[in-house]
C-alpha cells in the first residue's frame, strides 16, 4: 500500500460521514462500548479525605457500521488512523471522581479497522473516593471504586459499557494492588455505568516493622511490671516510666494521617490499654505501699 491508497480510503469512508450521528444503521439500537483499564501510576492515598490519586490508561472499543470497507479495494489496507475530532466518539466520563484531568500526552488519533471496529486510548489523572479502613493498621486494606459512565439521551438508546482490568500487574513500593471485575447497569440519572474495584493492601516493609517493634517491647515491659512485688518502689518507677513511654509513642502514632480517619485503629486502642494497665499498676503500688 502507498500513501495515495490510504488517502483514497479515508476520502471514501468520510465522504458521506456525519460525526454527529450515532454509528449505527438502526438508530434505535444501542452502541456497545468496551473499556479496558490499566493502572499506570498510583500517586497518593489521602487517608483523611478518603481520596486516591492515580493515573490510568483507558482503552475504548466499539463498532462503527458506517466506517467499513473491503481491504481488497485498497491494496489490503486493513487499518487506518483518523483524528479524534473527525469521527463520533462515545461520551465517556468517570462518575465517582472528585477531579479528573486529561494528560497532555494523550494520543490524538483513533485506530479504525476494516470491519468497523474502533479503538482509542486515553490517559487520565483521577481523584477517586475510597473506603478507608484503619482498624487493622498497619496491616490495613482499603477498597477503591473506579466508575465509568456513558450519558444517555433516551433509555432505549443506552450505550452499554463493559469494563475490564487488564492482567498487567501494577507495582507499588507501599501497596499490593488487585482489581476485580466490574458490574454494570443504569442509574437514576439515566447513565449507563460500570464499576471496577481496586483493593490496596499495605506491604510489610521497614516502616511497618519499625512501628511494631516498640509495641512488642512495651507489651513485654508491661507484663514485667506485674512480676515485681506491690510494695517494691521499683514497681512504681517502672510502671510510671512505661506509662510515659506509651503516651509518647501514642502521640507519635497520632501524627499518622491514617489514624485520624473515621474508623478507629486497633493499634491505638491496644496502646491505650497498655497505658491504662501501667497507670493502674502504678496507682495500686502506691496505695499498697502506703
Amino acid at each position: 500500500p502507498r500513501y495515495k491508497d490510504e488517502e483514497r480510503l479515508q476520502l471514501d469512508i468520510l465522504s458521506t460521514y456525519n460525526k454527529h450521528i450515532r454509528p449505527d444503521i438502526n438508530v434505535t439500537a444501542s452502541v456497545d462500548v468496551y473499556a479496558s483499564l490499566y493502572l499506570d501510576i498510583l500517586y497518593d492515598l489521602d487517608f483523611v479525605n478518603n481520596i486516591l490519586t492515580a493515573r490510568y490508561w483507558i482503552q475504548l472499543k466499539w463498532t462503527h457500521e458506517m466506517l467499513r470497507w473491503n481491504p481488497l479495494n485498497y491494496k489490503n489496507i486493513s487499518r487506518t488512523y483518523l483524528r479524534k475530532d473527525m469521527i463520533w466518539i462515545p461520551s465517556i466520563t468517570m462518575c465517582n471522581t472528585m477531579k479528573q484531568s486529561e494528560d497532555k500526552d494523550n494520543p490524538s488519533e483513533v485506530s479504525v479497522y476494516f470491519n468497523g471496529s474502533i479503538e482509542i486510548s486515553l490517559i487520565k489523572l483521577l481523584h477517586t473516593y475510597c473506603e478507608i479502613n484503619a482498624y487493622t493498621f498497619p496491616f490495613d486494606e482499603h477498597t477503591c471504586n473506579v466508575s465509568m459512565c456513558v450519558s444517555l439521551q433516551e433509555l432505549h438508546h443506552a450505550k452499554r459499557t463493559k469494563l475490564t482490568y487488564k492482567s498487567r500487574q501494577a507495582k507499588h513500593s507501599k501497596w499490593d494492588i488487585k482489581f476485580s471485575g466490574g458490574t454494570n447497569g443504569t442509574n437514576y440519572y439515566h447513565y449507563s455505568y460500570v464499576d471496577a474495584t481496586m483493593y490496596l493492601r499495605r506491604k510489610c516493609n521497614v516502616g511497618v516493622i519499625a512501628m511494631l517493634i516498640p509495641t512488642i517491647m512495651l507489651t513485654i515491659l508491661t507484663a514485667f511490671i506485674f512480676l515485681l512485688p506491690p510494695e517494691s518502689g521499683e514497681k512504681v518507677t517502672l510502671a510510671t516510666t512505661i506509662f510515659l513511654s506509651n503516651i509518647l509513642y501514642l502521640a507519635q502514632i497520632e501524627k499518622n494521617p491514617l489514624i485520624n480517619s473515621k474508623k478507629p485503629s486497633l493499634l491505638v486502642l491496644y496502646i491505650m490499654v497498655l497505658s491504662l494497665l501501667c497507670g493502674i499498676a502504678s496507682i495500686g503500688s502506691v496505695i499498697i505501699s502506703k
